[in-house]
């Protein structure tokens, strides 16, 4: 029996904590052949601020362009929108765990 399943691509680990409270950090390089992208917010009550910049963009802050991942939640970008710009992480306090990983071929 033959499975016609879309291709399975290798994937990165960039899950962690945010190091200082506040303070921007970078979540992921560039990567010209990222495929996809999921991000979740471990935080039982705080939210977590993600943006996709290119190379001179900048960085994540607790407002607008950058993302709002609810506590709790979380986002998944699917090829036809996985940027592949740089991605920045931001929250209000040190020790915010998150998840994320990136997929790329």
């Amino acid at each position: 029996m033959s499975l016609n399943r879309p291709p399975v691509f290798p994937w990165t680990d960039h899950s962690g904590t945010i190091a200082v409270a506040a303070t921007a950090q970078q979540l992921m390089p560039i990567n010209n052949n990222r495929t996809g992208i999921l991000i979740q917010n471990q935080h039982a009550t705080e939210v977590l601020w993600v943006r996709f910049q290119s190379v001179t963009g900048t960085d994540a802050a607790a407002a607008q362009p950058s993302i709002q991942i609810p506590a709790a939640g979380g986002i998944l970008m699917i090829p036809e929108y996985a940027d592949p710009g740089l991605v920045s992480v931001y929250a209000a306090s040190a020790g915010h765990a998150f998840t994320a990983k990136e997929w790329g071929s």
